[in-house]
């Protein structure tokens, strides 16, 4: 696969969010720094990659890195092995870093667990909670008390001219003549994610028509918000949207997407003209819903509330 082939393994690899990397390295360049980290963004981001990269640069190797899926390893008997572990020195390289991924996904008890070993960390031990959702992560008691110990890393989508960048140049190490037509289709599919966008570029090079069908679900996109910005304030409206959101869902197409696209369609007619329906809705989409099981939820609730606001609200 092109993205495992790909994967960045130092910062100067990673394409984007380039204040951030920027101070992730300085972070760790200095001889005093965090142990308990949190990198925040949608997936396909490069979350796990900056953590091992981080890893790398704390001098800790295969042995001393261990990684855990806690979509699947949630609670308090997993994070006991975990915990354990950190506690005592890696028996080879520097430093010992613990990766949880889809760190949301913990369990109550699996979070305060975690308390104590994120509280008093040794000095050779390193924590990297990778999430989508922080929201949910640091949800009750316990996810509250693992948001104060923690330093934030926010990673974002790329934009169009990075993951332009970095589909050409792979396509050129591949040794890929990339048509005009399906380079727009692969960055105009991607919704700015590295690894979305290889997995396209790939499907591309095989012949795949997945990459067509993306640019078919992307007129889809960009006609629902269309219908959106349309039905703002409009109750009746409500049935037929909804019904062409699901629709959009069991296409998988990701609510993300969508989110971004028609925050994108607002913002352009806003600033063309004055708009109250445009502000609305830029307002009702401003926070992420990324692409986990709430996300579609979440995107249905803020439709729902966009089509029924009231006369009183679509004024200045």
């Amino acid at each position: 696969m092109l993205y495992q082939k790909y994967r960045p393994t130092t910062i100067n690899e990673m394409v984007g969010n380039e204040k951030t990397l920027a101070a992730f390295e300085r972070h760790f360049s200095n001889e005093i720094h965090s142990h308990v980290h949190c990198l925040i963004g949608p997936r396909g981001a490069g979350k796990t990659s900056t953590a091992r990269i981080a890893a790398s640069m704390l001098g800790a190797d295969g042995l001393s890195i261990t990684e855990v899926n806690c979509g699947t390893e949630r609670g308090i008997a997993s994070m006991k092995d975990v915990i354990d572990l950190a506690a005592y020195r890696p028996p080879t390289g520097k430093a010992r870093v613990i990766i949880l991924d889809e760190a949301h996904s913990l369990l109550g008890p699996g979070k305060k667990a975690l308390l104590k070993p994120t509280e008093d960390v040794p000095p050779f031990t390193y924590w990297f909670f990778c999430t989508t959702d922080p929201d949910t992560l640091f949800s009750g008691d316990a996810g509250a008390a693992l948001k104060s110990r923690m330093t934030f890393w926010k990673l974002k989508a790329l934009s169009k001219p990075d993951i332009t960048k970095l589909v050409t140049e792979i396509a050129q190490k591949e040794h890929i003549q990339l048509s005009a037509a399906a380079l727009a289709s692969i960055v105009d599919g991607c919704n700015g994610i590295p690894r979305e966008a290889l997995v396209l570029l790939e499907q591309a090079i095989t012949g795949d028509p997945m990459v067509a069908e993306e640019s078919k679900k992307e007129t889809v996109v960009i006609d629902f918000c269309r219908a959106l910005y349309k039905s703002v304030g409009v109750p009746g409206a409500w049935p037929t949207l909804g019904a062409q959101l699901t629709n959009l869902k069991k296409q998988g197409v990701m609510m993300e997407a969508i989110r971004h696209t028609a925050l994108a369609y607002a913002t352009t007619t806003l600033i063309a003209r004055s708009d109250v329906a445009c502000l609305r809705l830029i307002e009702h989409l401003s926070e992420p819903v990324y692409d986990q099981g709430e996300a579609f939820p979440k995107m249905a609730a803020q439709v729902f509330k966009l089509c029924h606001l009231k006369p009183d609200q679509l004024q200045v």
